[in-house]
């Protein structure tokens, strides 16, 4: 099992230290036999440990709250969007399996935010 490969995220929103992954899960629903695909998000905070190693944490301080709402805000409308294209077209709203990049993402984010 350690040497399944895991598929990478689908879309990474970063501000600061805080960053919010988006990743597409794929499992088949028991009632309809049919398979269905869903978004789920991970919410991470990077940080430098004392021997000087990178790690992540999934604790958060109170000055990291506004960060947290802003790449949720960001993954919430990136996943909005993916559905909405989803209902529109075909399965993924296009022909890849991480679709489109997000279309409301605001014009005056910085471009060091997304990823």
């Amino acid at each position: 099992m350690e040497n399944e490969k895991r598929n990478p995220p689908v879309q990474k929103f970063r501000l600061g230290q805080v960053e919010a992954a988006i990743w597409l899960n794929r499992n088949q629903n028991p009632r309809t036999k049919r398979e269905e695909t869903y978004h789920s998000v991970t919410v991470t905070r990077g940080y430098t440990d004392q021997q000087g190693f990178y790690r992540d944490t999934t604790s958060f301080n109170v000055q990291h709250i506004p960060l947290l709402l802003k790449v949720l805000e960001h993954a919430y409308d990136y996943v909005h969007e993916m559905q909405r294209q989803s209902a529109d077209g075909d399965e993924y709203g296009d022909a890849s399996p991480g679709g489109p990049a997000p279309s409301s993402v605001p014009d005056d984010t910085p471009v060091a935010f997304l990823r």
